[in-house]
Order: C-alpha cells, then structure tokens, then sequence
C-alpha cells in the first residue's frame, strides 16, 4: 500500500544507477618507499573483508597482479568511513581520499600513501525507467555521498529525456536518513532504492526500503522492505506495478 502511494522515489548512485562494478583504473603513489606491490598487498589483507564494490575491485586486481599473500587482524569497517586493520604490526586504512571523490585512499595511521582511483558507469536502463516513473508521477531523487561533479554526467543524461531528477550530492549516512525524515514531515510517502552497507539507514527510515542485493545477507537488505536478487532496474517497475495493481483489485472487491 506505502509503496503504490509513494510520492518521492529516490535512488543511491553507485551500484543503484551505476553497475556497481567500479573498474581500478590507477594506482596513484604518494609515498616511493612503498611499492605497488606492497600496497596491494596490504589492501587485499584488509579489503576482502568488505562486500563494498571498491573492495571487491582492490582484491581482484590484486589477485590477477599476483601479489604476495598477507595476513590482517583488527579489521573494522565503519559505514560512512571505510575500513581499517593490522598488517605486519602497523595500522592501515582504506578510506576517502582527500584528493578525488572517485578514489580510495591508502593510509597508514594518518598518512595517505596511495590513491586507488575507480571508474563506474550508468546503467544503460536507467534513463528509460526513470522516463516510466516519471510518467507514474513520481518525484524523482538522487542521494549520494559522491561530489556534485560526478553526478553532473547522471543528471545530464535524465534532461536529456526531457525529465527532472533532484540531486543532493556529497551526504554522509546520516544526513541521508534526516533528508528522508525532512521529506516524511512534509506528508511526503517516500520509497528509497540503494544497494550497500552505507544505505542501511536510509532504507530504514523511507516508507519502503528497496535494495539491490547479490550478496548473503548485509544490514542492508536486513532493512530494506523488498530485496531484489539482481541488479535489473526493470525490478523496481515490476514492484511499483504489482502494488498498484494489487491495490486496484483489493479496493475493485470491496
């Protein structure tokens, strides 16, 4: 019923609208006493603790460069922040960097090493479903943490189709989640679509909660209120559909 109500739609950005299979295209190096090989090597002891995309993509790379294999201990990943370990006895972390909102950077302690820098691309059904939902009435939202600049290329391809797509750029977890809450006070219904670890809270707080998971079971689609096994943006039109028709019969037996 939330759901063939819903007024606002908003989506995450990396793996909702992108692929969600970020593509290592660079090792930036800051630091010349690590090496490549030694910096893959840390980052795949820490990273394949993560289900994030970046992490998948650090860990693959690592593997086909054939680094040695090392072992980490005290590994923490925060939502918002990244994560963190031990390797060979010192502290290690994998988090934004300060230098490209489309990069990971390598820390020790405090000291950025390196810059693992990503490249994503959009979905190629995504300006044909946004046009479909634009045409059901729904106000359509992005909410991400990546900077206005990235998403600039998101928002161009949506006008180009003749829509609008309300963009806030550049949000923590929790800045999410109260931008949700804000719209709700507003006696909007709002539906929010995500795919990772970072959206948990978000998809708690929306009236539905829809996520995108190809993996075992996250804090995400723990919270969400639909799970999708795949990636097909197609998936959330079935499920608009099906409610509304489902509604429509429900109300017709009355």
């Amino acid at each position: 019923e939330k759901l063939t109500n819903t007024t606002d739609l908003i989506f995450d950005k990396t793996g909702t609208i992108t692929l969600g299979r970020p593509i290592l295209s660079k090792l930036e190096i800051f630091d010349n006493s690590f090496s490549a090989e030694k910096i893959y090597s840390i980052a795949q002891a820490i990273e394949r603790n993560s289900l994030h995309p970046f992490a998948k993509a650090i860990v693959e790379e690592a593997r086909v460069k054939g680094v040695p294999i090392m072992t980490s201990s005290e590994v923490k990943e925060k939502v918002g922040f990244g994560i963190e370990g031990i390797v060979d006895g010192e502290n290690y972390s994998l988090r934004k960097s300060v230098n490209d909102f489309n990069s990971i950077g390598f820390y020790k302690g405090e000291k950025i090493i390196a810059d693992f820098i990503f490249q994503d691309k959009v979905k190629e059904a995504f300006p044909t479903v946004a046009s479909t939902l634009k045409n059901l009435d729904l106000n359509l939202h992005i909410f991400t943490g990546d900077k206005k600049e990235n998403v600039e290329e998101i928002k161009k391809v949506i006008e180009n189709t003749g829509n609008i797509i309300s963009v806030q750029s550049e949000m923590s977890p929790e800045e999410k989640e109260k931008g949700i809450e804000k719209m709700k006070a507003e006696g909007k219904v709002v539906s929010m679509i995500g795919d990772g670890i970072n959206d948990a809270p978000a998809l708690a707080a929306a009236d539905v909660g829809m996520v995108f998971s190809n993996e075992e079971q996250t804090a995400s689609s723990v919270a969400a209120d639909i799970v999708f096994l795949t990636g097909n943006l197609d998936a959330v039109l079935s499920s608009i559909s099906i409610s509304r028709r489902t509604i429509k019969i429900a109300l017709q037996s009355i």
